[in-house]
C-alpha cells in the first residue's frame, strides 16, 4: 500500500511539472539555415534532357507565420542566381522570365507551440543546355551560386543565405558543415 502511494505521489508530482512546461519561445523574424544543394543531369516530364537543382534549408519562425492561411499563393522565397565571370560573381540576367521567386505553403502549428520549424527543398530545372557555350553565347558559365530569404506574412526579412559554388559539370551533393542558427 505504501509503495502505490508512493507511486501516486510521484506520478501527481510529475503531472504538475508537466502541467508547467511552457512552449519554447523564438525570434518573430523567420531564420533559414542553408544545409545543401544536390546537383542532377536528369530528364523532364516530356524526355529532355535538363539540370536539376535542388537546394536544402531549415526555416524557424517563431510566431508560425510563413505562408498564407487563404491559400493564396503569395511569394515568399525569393532567390538570385549569380554566374562567375573571371573570377568573380554577378547576377545572372535571364534573357526569358525565369521565376526566381516562390511560395512556401502555410503549414498550422501544433499543440501549444507557435513557431514554425521545416526542411524546405526547392526545386530549380534548366534545360541541359542552358550551361553550354556554343548555345548561350561567348561566355560559358561555368560555376554558379545562389543566395536566398524568405519574408513572413509580417514581412519580417530573414538573414541571407549562400549556396556552395557549383562548378558547371559537377553532379552530386554538396553540403554545409557550418550552423548559421540554433536553437533549442
Amino acid at each position: 500500500m505504501k509503495s502505490y502511494k508512493f507511486l501516486l505521489t510521484l506520478i501527481s508530482i510529475l503531472l504538475i511539472i508537466s502541467a508547467c512546461y511552457e512552449p519554447k519561445q523564438y525570434p518573430p523574424e523567420p531564420q533559414i539555415d542553408y544545409q545543401r544543394t544536390v546537383v542532377l543531369n536528369a530528364i523532364d516530364e516530356l524526355g529532355n534532357q535538363v539540370r536539376q537543382i535542388k537546394i536544402f534549408f531549415d526555416v524557424l519562425d517563431g510566431d508560425g507565420n510563413i505562408g498564407e492561411e487563404d491559400g493564396s499563393a503569395i511569394k515568399n522565397l525569393f532567390i538570385k542566381f549569380y554566374e562567375k565571370e573571371n573570377g568573380e560573381f554577378y547576377e545572372y540576367e535571364f534573357e526569358i522570365d525565369v521565376p526566381m521567386e516562390y511560395s512556401i505553403p502555410f503549414v498550422s502549428p501544433i499543440g501549444l507551440n507557435d513557431y514554425y520549424k521545416a526542411e524546405i527543398c526547392v526545386d530549380l530545372t534548366f534545360p541541359i543546355d542552358f550551361f553550354d557555350p556554343e548555345i548561350v553565347g561567348d561566355i560559358a558559365i561555368d560555376t554558379i551560386k545562389f543566395d536566398f530569404y524568405i519574408e513572413d506574412q509580417a514581412i519580417n526579412k530573414s538573414n541571407l543565405q549562400e549556396t556552395h559554388e557549383i562548378p558547371h559539370e559537377f553532379a552530386g551533393n554538396l553540403i554545409d558543415t557550418v550552423t548559421v542558427i540554433y536553437y533549442d
